[in-house]
């Protein structure tokens, strides 16, 4: 039986009916409590999205992906908050059993996943598990809340509710066959913020000014003369001033063929303005055509992706090391560092080390680069491939963690394809990324008593900005 939990940021706000209060920090606390259904009050809480955050940051599948319900006076229309979440109804209509019921298909769902308690270090199998648990299309929705002008409401939560990264995670998920994109919009984004609020102003040709004064062009049929409107105001009525006849009717006596501009600023007159955007995020100007136009697809999932979201999926980078680099599975890569410890320990001569390695910002590739990932984790993988030796081994950790076992080198010796490593791998993800790569490594000379699992331990502990 599903737990019924009301999450809130103020103690001492009332919750409905038999509801259990939750604050937003406590939600940590609940992450292995079984199956729950999360309410949030709309009129309650000061914004129902940093608490849905709350929720859809949890380590495990078992609680980030537990339903959320908004009780809102607006009874499921369709503003964003109710959009994010999983169901909306109003407080007065809100049946605990129905809903318990409505959701018990997304518990199940839940319940069969191979370790439902397991982390989920990637956001992307973060959105394809959301996606699949509720058999969801999902759909963009224009809105001036976020700089980009389009969301996808149900997955802001897993980032942090903004929408940056969103629409790269989707398109990488695409690039994998795991989704279905469909045509839904196009926009232009600023080239340099991708902001999606856009300052269209007409320009002079001569000086740039946007200090225009715009009349129309009036051609008098009887004469042929062509002049800006005020030349033909006459008090008023329009009056020809080359032979003097009044212009009544507009099609009959005259036409308007086009406009006539005239800048304030250098006096020039022309009849076709440049046209100038500027970004209201960043304040970059340009012209429309070296804007970036954004297609907004809808997605759905394909059956590869369900089945990645149901057991799993090999990371991308993974597999390319593997190809590459021969890495091999951790307990293949034990294994190994046993043998040698073993040797050590016998013949007390063989001098081999270990390389730690940690990449912190493998998530903000996918984010960042959306199908464009690919290219870089080739180029990564090509790095690692020119440093290791046919005699090393490697293995990898949640696509976070690379271990090196470096045979028959030596503390002093091993500091070099460190070295080499590590300026390779800055050099490349500086050149792609727009933040800095945050890259960590340790060389540990390998001993009988060393303990990998203590030492990744340790890494992992070590705080990451």
């Amino acid at each position: 039986m599903s737990q019924l939990l009301q999450l809130t940021d103020d103690a001492d706000k009332a919750v409905h009916g038999d509801a259990q209060r939750v604050l937003a920090e406590q939600v940590h606390d609940y992450g292995d409590s079984g199956p729950a259904l999360w309410l949030i009050d709309e009129a309650n809480v000061r914004d129902p999205l940093e608490l849905m955050t709350a929720v859809r940051q949890q380590p495990s599948p078992a609680a980030y992906l537990q339903p959320i319900l908004l009780l809102t006076a607006k009874g499921g229309q369709s503003s964003l908050s109710c959009r994010a979440a999983d169901g909306a109804v109003s407080p007065e209509s809100f049946d605990s059993s129905h809903w318990l019921s409505h959701f018990a298909d997304l518990q199940r769902w839940i319940a069969e996943l191979p370790d439902p308690n397991e982390t989920d270090g990637q956001t992307s199998m973060r959105v394809l598990r959301h996606l699949a648990s509720r058999h969801l299309s999902i759909e963009p929705m224009m809105t001036a809340q976020m700089p980009s002008g389009f969301v996808y409401p149900p997955l802001l939560p897993y980032f942090g509710g903004a929408a940056i990264g969103t629409l790269e995670i989707l398109q990488f998920l695409e690039t994998q066959q795991f989704l279905e994109a469909e045509f839904s919009a196009s926009a232009y984004l600023c080239f340099h913020c991708r902001s999606a609020f856009l300052a269209f102003e007409e320009t002079c040709k001569q000086c740039e000014s946007a200090d225009l004064d715009i009349q129309e062009l009036v051609h008098h049929f009887r004469c042929g003369h062509v002049a800006p409107i005020d030349e033909y105001r006459n008090d008023d009525k329009l009056s020809c001033g080359k032979c003097g006849r009044d212009l009544k009717h507009i099609g009959v006596d005259y036409d308007k063929p086009s406009l006539i501009y005239h800048c304030r600023s250098c006096d020039h007159r022309f009849q076709e303005a440049d046209v100038r955007t500027t970004c209201f995020a960043c304040g970059r100007r340009t012209a429309p055509e070296n804007q970036h136009r954004e297609t907004i697809n809808r997605f759905r999932l394909t059956p590869l992706g369900d089945n990645a979201a149901r057991f799993g999926v090999e990371s991308l980078f993974t597999h390319l090391l593997e190809r590459d680099i021969g890495l091999v599975p951790w307990s293949v890569f034990q294994r190994f560092v046993h043998i040698e410890q073993s040797r050590i320990k016998r013949f007390g001569k063989t001098r081999s080390t270990l390389l730690f390695l940690s990449i912190d910002n493998m998530e903000q590739i996918y984010a960042q680069l959306g199908a464009r990932a690919v290219e870089l984790f080739e180029a990564l993988s090509s790095v690692m491939a020119g440093i290791v030796r046919d005699t090393d081994v490697v293995t990898s950790r949640e696509e976070r963690f690379y271990l090196f076992l470096l045979a028959e080198t030596g503390l002093e010796n091993a500091e070099v394809p460190r070295e080499r490593l590590i300026s390779r791998l800055t050099e490349v993800m500086s050149a792609n990324l727009s933040a800095n790569p945050r890259l960590e490594s340790h060389l540990l000379e390998l001993t009988e008593d060393v303990d990998l699992e203590a030492q990744l331990q340790s890494m992992a502990s070590r705080p990451r900005d």
